[in-house]
């Protein structure tokens, strides 16, 4: 789903190919308000927008279902049920908690700060914990009663990136102090700490095995867990990744300058390139892993099918 607001970049794309545009609400055709954060729900049902004048939910033909004005929403997850979405307004430094479809609000009290980045969010996948990233400490809270249950020390700059393993024990972490660590959820202690690279860590995800993660920043990185070590990499010189998905053997990537990129990552190639006209803050796949959403031209939101040849 998340990056550094205040460099607006514009993409340059390497090799276009066919897309298809999802159409938007008929009062934001011509909007120029940017896309920020996207995410698909569970169900595959609706696609959650932030943009800078709020949250914006679309169903799978691109009509509205409802949208909440916010300043600046950069951060977007879902809880794995669907029920619910919690996200962050950049301009207030706060995380709502909002009912779907109708965005009600159920908790609006979550303070956090993540300075000049996005704060990212993260929904542990039985529902029951929401890590949310308060500059260098990790907030987790108990979303059974919306209490918090404990803070995560260790970092000693700002976190860009919160992923729950599959299986809901550990939690990555990684932000503009150059390390990504490892946090076992049961005892609330760091257990793991990756210094073996250089960079703001801007993403992170864990593959199905819960062995290895992928780590986004100057370059892309997976990290075997087991090993230790680095066990591939996607260098981009100067370049810089705002944004990462992964699904099965398909790593997606919005590059600054580049677009989004398509990684195999079993051979290691690139395998699709994606024209995006503007900026491209946030990527995902579709649900059934077949396609990837991203932003272009700033404000409209593509889905584009993925080359399975």
């Amino acid at each position: 789903m998340r990056k550094l607001i205040c460099l607006l970049v514009i993409f340059i794309a390497l090799v276009p190919i066919k897309a298809y545009t999802i159409p938007v609400a008929l009062s934001q055709q011509n909007s120029t308000e940017m896309v920020l954060a996207l995410a698909w729900s569970p169900s595959g049902e609706i696609l959650a927008a932030g943009r800078i004048n709020g949250l914006w939910l679309y169903n799978k033909a691109g009509k509205e279902i409802d949208h909440l004005a916010l300043n600046m929403v950069n951060s977007i997850v879902w809880r794995p049920d669907g029920s619910q979405i919690a996200v962050y307004e950049f301009a207030a430094l706060k995380t709502y908690i909002l009912e779907v479809p109708t965005l009600e609000i159920v908790n609006d009290e979550i303070q956090a700060n993540g300075n000049e980045i996005a704060v990212p969010l993260a929904w542990s996948p039985d529902g029951t914990l929401l890590a949310v990233a308060n500059q260098d400490e990790i907030v987790l809270l108990d979303t059974t009663i919306w209490q918090q249950k404990a803070i995560l020390k260790g970092h000693t700059r700002e976190i860009g990136a919160l992923e729950f393993s599959l299986d809901g024990s550990r939690l990555a972490s990684g932000g503009l102090d150059q390390t990504v660590r490892i946090w076992d959820v049961a005892s609330e202690r760091q257990v793991d700490l990756i210094t073996e690279f250089s960079g703001y860590v801007s993403d992170i995800q864990w593959n199905a095995e819960n062995t290895a993660l992928v780590i986004a920043g100057a370059s892309i990185l997976i990290w075997d867990l087991e090993r230790g070590e680095v066990i591939a990499e996607l260098p981009f010189d100067s370049y810089g990744v705002w944004d990462i998905d992964w699904d099965n053997n398909l790593l997606a990537a919005s590059v600054q300058n580049l677009g989004v990129l398509i990684w195999n990552v079993d051979t290691q190639e690139i395998v699709q390139t994606i024209e995006t006209d503007f900026y491209n803050f946030s990527i995902c796949f579709t649900p059934d892993g077949k396609s990837i959403t991203y932003s272009n031209e700033g404000y409209l939101i593509q889905t584009t099918p993925i080359d399975m040849d």
